[in-house]
C-alpha cells in the first residue's frame, strides 16, 4: 500500500465522499486519499513504513483484522447503502468448497489513458518509468478510448492480517493486458509511477523491500492476478483510524470503519470508483 504525502501541516477536518475524518499534524507525512487533492497539486509517494504511527497503549480501534472480523465487516459494508462510489458494486463470494475463505468482488470498466508511449518502448529492468509513461502521445489522444474489463477482489491476507487488493484486466477480446498496457489504464492515478522501475514481474521502487505491483494467484480462486502488496497496510490504516472519534461505536462498527479507511488508503494508488 502507498500513502500520499504533502509535508507538514496542521490538523484539519476532512470530508471525503461521505467519509469524515481529520488529518492530524504530521512532522513528515500527512496521509491523504481519493478526492481532496487540490487542483494542480502533484503529490509524491513514499513507502508506508515512513508513515508515523501513534503510540497506542490501549488503542480504541483495531490495528489488524482476523478473518472472521474481515468477513463480518465486508458483509456489513455491502449490506448498508453508502454514498461512497468506491464502495459500490461489491458483492460477497463464498469459497466454493472451503469455509472462511470468502472475498469481495466486482466487475468494472477502465480505459486506456492518453499519456503513454508505444508498447515497444515499455522499459525493462532498471529503467525509470517516470520519463517513459508520461510522455504525451498525441496520436492516442485523437482515438476514442478503448475500454477494458477489470475484475477486482478484496481478499484476506492471512500473512499480514489485513485485506489485499487483487485484480485482473482484459481487453474486449478477453486477452489479459500485459504490464505495458496495464499501467496505461485509468485504474491507476497518473502519479503512481513516479520513481518506479518495471521488472519482469511488476513494478518496484528502488528503496522498497516489496514491489508496488506484483503478480500472484488469487488466494481463494487460485487464478492469476495482479495485486498490491499489503505489507504496510496496517500502519497506513492505523494512522487514519487514530484520527477518528470512535466513542460510542460498537466493536462491529469499528471493524467496518477500519475497512472504510482501508479503501481510502487503496484509493491513494488506484481509481476505486465504480
Amino acid at each position: 500500500m502507498i500513502a500520499v504525502g504533502i509535508g507538514p501541516q496542521r490538523r484539519t477536518s476532512r470530508h471525503l465522499d461521505g467519509l469524515s475524518f481529520e488529518v492530524g499534524e504530521a512532522d513528515d507525512l500527512a496521509v491523504l486519499s481519493f478526492n481532496f487533492l487540490p487542483s494542480g497539486f502533484k503529490p509524491y509517494f513514499t513507502s508506508c513504513k515512513a508513515v508515523p504511527t501513534h503510540d497506542h497503549t490501549a488503542p480504541s480501534h483495531p490495528i489488524m483484522l482476523t478473518r472472521v472480523q474481515f468477513e463480518a465487516a465486508c458483509k456489513e459494508l455491502i449490506a448498508t447503502e453508502r454514498p461512497v462510489e468506491a464502495l459500490n458494486g461489491w458483492s460477497w463470494n463464498e469459497h466454493p468448497s472451503l469455509p472462511n475463505l470468502g472475498f469481495l468482488s466486482r466487475r468494472v470498466f477502465h480505459f486506456r489513458t492518453t499519456q503513454s508511449t508505444s508498447i515497444d518502448s515499455m522499459p525493462t529492468d532498471g529503467v525509470d518509468l517516470e520519463e517513459t509513461l508520461f510522455e504525451e502521445d498525441e496520436a492516442a489522444s485523437a482515438i476514442a478510448p478503448e475500454s477494458f474489463v477489470s475484475c477486482q477482489y478484496v481478499v484476506y491476507s492471512a500473512t499480514f492480517q489485513v485485506p489485499a487488493f487483487y485484480f485482473t484486466m482484459h481487453d474486449p477480446k478477453g486477452a489479459p493486458l500485459a504490464l505495458a498496457n496495464l499501467v496505461r489504464t485509468s485504474l491507476f492515478h497518473p502519479f503512481v509511477f513516479e520513481q518506479t522501475e518495471a521488472t519482469s514481474f511488476g513494478l518496484t521502487r528502488p528503496a522498497s523491500a516489496f514491489p508496488l505491483l506484483s503478480q500472484g494467484d488469487h488466494p481463494a480462486l487460485g487464478t492469476p492476478c495482479w495485486y498490491l502488496h499489503p505489507c504496510e497496510t496496517a500502519k497506513c490504516v492505523d494512522e487514519l483510524m487514530s484520527e477518528l472519534d470512535l466513542a460510542g461505536y460498537a466493536e462491529e462498527q469499528r471493524f467496518v470503519r477500519w475497512l472504510e479507511m482501508w479503501f481510502m488508503v487503496l484509493g491513494s494508488t488506484v481509481n476505486v470508483r465504480s
